[in-house]
């Protein structure tokens, strides 16, 4: 007996569905995307008001087309173009039209508020779903450790100057010397960026430094950041900054050994007046291995609590040997961690393609806003 194959023809004209909207799954993360930007405010968007010249695209559109093809793995605006005519789901979000690369790129480079913007939005939008804990107002208190921090700074130069018989900002030390040195380095092509450790720490690159602060039920980006510092011991104070008020309330920061240092924990757990914040850092004090050892299975008494006054390593280590210290700590591995190695392996963004910090803290907004939908879509298809 013969075999039988599906017969596949490629040359007989057909109808497509009349509503593009059946041209994709009804669960498919373009209709989530999509349905998503629909609720958004979009009053921040620039349009051409005066409506001189050709009929501009819908900014509802553009902006649904960037976060799905984010969402995707397509970051050029050359490439988005090219997927409105290969891809069905993007053909299907632009409604069969095809904006142009300098169209995209134009709605990129010039609605960077409306982009900051919609992650906020985003997150409002997973808290109404439940994804995310009550939405409570934390302006002022982003706001307040920002002031703690220059109210800081301005007190250890005035401490200073009554111990040394000398005024903080004048000093008989010998002067810096204004010379480049002779390993200096300067990327002309992209001169905010700066040489960082890659890797495991075994070689070096012109890079910048993304942060994400991430909600550890849902696995949502609820704050993030880009700078051109090369280590993230200044990092952790501004992260935290710069968590959305959509996240709720922040009672426990997990942070890793390079984020420690004992000012960073001080500035987020008081508040300018040294009261306390209700925020309590967890973060290693020292590099510590994933495995566990057989030591660490041995049932142990709970520590001694450190006296009153103890410096904050001592304080840190404390909590380190608590049952409850080890057990959040755990999280942070199984929170942080899977968020970046989705970002880059499954999203595929292991690189900027934009220059300047300023263009870049905008790509990594675009970034995090597209994950944070396709792990809303995730979570939602779950639940369904």
């Amino acid at each position: 007996m013969g075999s039988r194959f599906v017969n596949v023809d490629h040359d007989t004209p057909l109808l497509l569905p009349p509503n593009l909207r059946d041209w994709v799954p009804s669960d498919h993360l373009a209709h989530f995307i999509l349905d998503a930007v629909e609720t958004l405010d979009l009053r921040q968007v620039r349009v051409n008001v005066r409506g001189t010249g050709s009929e501009q695209y819908p900014p509802s559109m553009l902006l649904s087309l960037l976060l799905y093809s984010y969402a995707t793995g397509i970051f050029s605006s050359r490439r988005i173009e090219q997927s409105t005519y290969d891809s069905v789901p993007t053909r299907m979000i632009c409604g069969d039209t095809h904006p142009d690369h300098d169209t995209i790129c134009a709605f990129r480079r010039e609605n960077a508020a409306l982009i900051r913007e919609s992650f906020g939005q985003v997150l409002e939008m997973a808290a109404r779903l439940k994804f995310l804990a009550e939405i409570e107002a934390r302006a002022q208190a982003r706001a307040a450790l920002a002031q703690a921090e220059a109210e800081r700074q301005q007190a250890e130069a005035q401490a200073k100057a009554p111990k040394t018989g000398k005024s903080a900002g004048n000093s008989e030390s010998r002067p810096p010397s204004q010379a480049p040195r002779a390993k200096d380095q300067y990327n002309f092509t992209d001169p905010e960026s700066r040489i960082m450790k890659a890797g495991n720490g075994d070689h070096f690159e012109q890079a910048y430094n993304a942060q994400a602060a991430v909600e550890v039920e849902s696995r949502l980006i609820v704050g993030q950041g880009v700078s051109n510092a090369p280590n993230d011991k200044e990092q952790l104070v501004p992260t935290v900054g710069a968590i959305d008020p959509a996240a709720g309330p922040v009672e426990t920061v997990l942070a890793d050994s390079g984020f420690f240092s004992e000012r960073a924990v001080k500035a987020v757990e008081q508040g300018a007046d040294g009261t306390p914040t209700g925020r309590e850092v967890l973060a290693a004090v020292e590099k510590t291995s994933h495995h566990r050892r057989v030591q660490d299975l041995e049932k142990k008494a709970d520590p001694m609590a450190p006296e009153p006054g103890a410096s904050v390593m001592e304080v840190m280590r404390y909590r380190f040997k608590t049952p409850a210290g080890r057990a959040k700590y755990r999280l942070r591995q199984q929170t942080v961690e899977p968020v970046f190695g989705i970002i880059k392996s499954v999203m595929g963004f292991r690189r900027f393609l934009r220059r300047g910090l300023t263009k870049v803290r905008l790509e990594w907004t675009l970034v995090s806003t597209a994950y944070n939908l396709k792990r809303l879509h995730r979570l939602a298809t779950a639940v369904g």
